[in-house]
């Protein structure tokens, strides 16, 4: 299994976080701890067999203290000559909080994805749902900037063989309390990059 590092998307990862350390002297909010309860708005590109697009929403909360619970859902396309894939993915999570600290926070736990697909020049449409694990890291370098660091597997039955692994690398950027511009740099089996807007709750 081969890891694509698109150039495109690591060089836009690159110029977002120096943009993101060097504005974080004048930013007027703080983030005090990293943040597992939000909103967020996404964009996102990523090469399977075709380079896809599209736009989607994230969603995190906690339940008691050690547990928290996250979905996500996106409609992403692909035009390849005269066929238009357009894929719609939805994903559920259940995470185990191993260790949380002033700056530093680690969970790991189950997670399950449902993708919905169809092609619009033969008519074809087809879905599936998967299951695997993650774990996610996340650490506050300074009061404005969180960093962040993620594993995730996922056993498929069709679409990408046998398995889907990925290494998510991402920065949230607390322009407010509440609010946050985030970016992250996918890498593995689906290989481009994730931004959005977040509001914290």
């Amino acid at each position: 299994m081969s890891i694509r590092i698109p150039y495109f998307s690591s060089t836009l990862f690159t110029l977002v976080t120096l943009f993101l350390v060097s504005w974080s002297g004048n930013a007027q909010a703080i983030g005090s701890e990293p943040s597992t309860r939000y909103v967020s708005a996404t964009y996102q590109e990523f090469e399977d067999q075709f380079d896809f697009d599209g736009a989607g929403f994230d969603v995190s909360g906690r339940l008691g203290r050690h547990w928290l619970l996250a979905g996500s859902y996106a409609e992403v396309s692909a035009q390849a000559g005269d066929i238009k894939t357009d894929w719609d993915i939805t994903s559920a999570r259940l995470g185990y909080m191993l260790y949380e600290g002033d700056s530093v926070a680690l969970y790991s736990g189950p997670q399950a994805l449902y993708i919905s697909y169809q092609d619009e020049g033969s008519m074809s449409e087809d879905s599936e749902t998967n299951f695997g694990a993650f774990v996610t890291l996340r650490y506050m370098a300074t009061l404005n900037i969180e960093l962040n660091g993620e594993l995730s597997y996922i056993h498929f039955d069709t679409i990408s063989g046998d398995t889907l692994l990925q290494y998510n690398a991402g920065t949230r950027f607390f322009l407010f309390e509440h609010l946050t511009l985030d970016a992250t740099a996918k890498f593995g089996e689906w290989s481009g990059f994730q931004v959005g807007v977040s509001f914290h709750f």
